[in-house]
């Protein structure tokens, strides 16, 4: 049973990485129903339900988690980062404060320290909502395949709200699509820092190792 869910986990995770988010939600739901709701199950299912843009199936996922588990970091920014994207700026903060407050050496702390100082300032708050609302054109630009507009909306996303994830995820894969595998590493990997998203991570390590085969490859 242990090998068949992690193979059902791996399977999800790519399906994520290549949003497939569907084949993804499928995967998660037979693991979650599988192990009883065990720990993490409901946190990978939420985070399909977040990149499919459904938050209120993400929240009751990372609600349910955190109610079966009890706090911590990852749990609580989670949460977080949701009612961010939301822009809701009291929640947010208060999660963004619980993930601090935990004895964490997790390596996107810095992000949740400069989300806190964001959401303390009603003025940076505003560019956050004209941050998403960019992303949300580059990724309509994306899907009729004008990859220069969508990177155009992304990249001004990015300097409205320079811990917008989504936005410097989606101009990585704007520029994998184009070849341009430095930028795309480059922005994938801001992206993986500010998220510490196993999906984004494994990512960045494909594109990395490709990176490599090209040097090998102008060294022959």
């Amino acid at each position: 049973m242990k090998l068949i869910n992690r193979l059902y986990t791996r399977f999800g995770f790519n399906a994520m990485v290549a949003q497939q988010h569907g084949k993804a939600e499928k995967y998660f739901l037979k693991i979650r129903k599988r192990t009883r709701e065990g720990l993490g199950t409901n946190h990978n299912l939420g985070m399909v339900y977040l990149a499919k843009g459904d938050f209120k199936g993400a929240e009751t996922c990372f609600l349910r988690e955190l109610e079966k588990f009890g706090d911590s970091y990852s749990r609580s920014k989670v949460l977080a980062d949701l009612y961010y994207a939301q822009g809701n700026a009291g929640k947010s903060l208060l999660y963004y404060r619980f993930a601090e407050g935990q004895e964490s050496d997790e390596p996107d702390l810095l992000s949740v320290k400069r989300r806190i100082t964001i959401c303390e300032n009603n003025e940076l708050f505003k560019d956050v909502g004209t941050s998403n609302a960019l992303c949300k054109k580059g990724v309509a630009a994306e899907e009729n395949n004008d990859l220069p507009a969508a990177l155009d909306c992304y990249k001004r996303a990015i300097e409205k709200d320079p811990t917008n994830v989504q936005a410097l995820n989606n101009a990585g894969a704007c520029y994998e699509r184009q070849q341009d595998l430095c930028n795309a590493g480059k922005y994938i990997k801001q992206a993986y820092e500010l998220s510490g998203l196993p999906a984004i991570g494994q990512n960045l390590k494909k594109i990395e190792r490709a990176i490599e085969r090209q040097k090998d490859g102008s060294h022959d």
